[in-house]
């Protein structure tokens, strides 16, 4: 079970102004408690992103330092986005109801954020390089393209994190075109892929998510050329 204390966490409690510990596993709670329990949720996940998100900058700066400008760019661009869709998510709420469904939509992007540059941090340049050199060319889904500046990063993020969130798939890409070999340079792309056949391509462009929410989206050969002069 997990308890928390919450006049220990500077949160305040109808019932009285004591510390005390709350069961947030419990089936039956107050409205004070569960808002409690959600924004300590909200707290672990950020804790946890902060310390994934330092772990792979100082990758970057070891490994890639002309990319950390560009890595920093983004996670803040994708805070701003977090905050934003999550008051568009909350915009009809007040009081605990406010709380509880803010903290909750927090916690959720968080994690999905999370598990993205874990995701990336796991994800080896020099062995991608050189499995795509020897592999040659494969398969990928676009599901989008924009131009590098500030406008195109946030819609790129954006666009990646809604599709990670509706199939429930960390491996979506989005990444910079001069990555891929094939792609017009200046670009930010979104992903999905390698396939090592076309018709593998094809067979998950046809996923109704996929074509309900980018209907656009179309397959291209390219190879991926991380970490290559």
């Amino acid at each position: 079970m997990r308890f928390i204390r919450l006049a220990a966490m500077g949160l305040s409690c109808a019932i009285t102004p004591q510390v005390f510990a709350v069961d947030c596993e419990q089936a039956h709670q107050g409205a004070s408690e569960i808002a409690a329990c959600e924004e300590y949720g909200f707290k672990l996940a950020d804790a946890e992103l902060n310390r994934v998100y330092q772990e792979l900058e100082q990758a970057v700066a070891r490994q890639r330092p002309e990319m950390e400008s560009a890595v920093q760019q983004a996670q803040q661009l994708w805070v701003s986005f977090r905050d934003a869709q999550c008051s568009v998510e909350t915009w009809d709420m007040s009081g605990e109801a406010y709380t509880i469904l803010l903290n909750q939509c927090q916690t959720r992007l968080t994690e999905q954020r999370t598990a993205y540059l874990q995701n990336m941090q796991n994800t080896d340049a020099e062995e991608v390089s050189q499995s795509a050199a020897s592999t040659g060319p494969a398969w990928f889904v676009v599901l989008g393209s924009f131009k590098m500046n500030d406008k195109g990063l946030k819609a790129a993020n954006k666009l990646a994190d809604s599709m990670r969130s509706a199939l429930d798939d960390d491996s979506i890409i989005m990444g910079e075109s001069s990555f891929y070999k094939g792609f017009a340079e200046g670009l930010y792309v979104v992903l999905k892929g390698p396939f090592s056949e076309q018709n593998d391509a094809k067979s998950w462009l046809k996923i109704p998510t996929v074509k309900k929410q980018v209907p656009d989206a179309y397959v291209k050969q390219a190879q991926a050329q991380m970490g290559m002069d």
